[in-house]
């Protein structure tokens, strides 16, 4: 007797299709660069009477060092006056604490020739007859009155 074995191998081959969505969101990056200017603080700034039409003969224009304190006068554009009082009085205070302060407000620290013109008189906190600052620098080795 003849035994015979067969073995047949199938192979199934299955192939499998997977659909991917793929949900594609495009962010929009906003960059925003600031550029802020600072300029460096002067070592010393003029400051006189914050009405020297009335004032000049006892309160001189004087050369003080940045870091001794004054009052605060503020400026708009164009060397409006603007009445400090709406906003706060603020007496001895250093120059950099000026310049924040009207800065702050969207103003300036007043210039010598703003100051001189008096038009910044009566614009409150009684500074008509107090030493104010000036955005005017100054020679520090002429620090002293003028």
């Amino acid at each position: 007797t003849t035994t015979t074995t067969t073995t047949t191998t199938t192979t199934t081959t299955t192939t499998a299709t997977t659909t991917t969505t793929t949900a594609t969101t495009t962010a929009a990056t906003v960059t925003t660069t600031t550029t802020a200017t600072t300029t460096a603080l002067p070592a010393a700034v003029e400051t006189l009477a914050g009405c020297p039409r009335r004032h000049a003969d006892t309160i001189p224009r004087r050369c003080l060092e940045a870091t001794q304190t004054s009052s605060v006068r503020c400026c708009g554009p164009g060397g409006e006056a603007i009445s400090m009082a709406r906003y706060s009085c603020y007496e001895l205070e250093t120059y950099a604490a000026a310049r924040r302060v009207c800065a702050s407000r969207d103003l300036h620290v007043c210039s010598l020739e703003e100051i001189a013109s008096s038009l910044q008189c009566g614009t409150g906190c009684g500074f008509d007859d107090e030493r104010v600052w000036t955005s005017t620098p100054c020679n520090v080795s002429a620090v002293g009155e003028r």
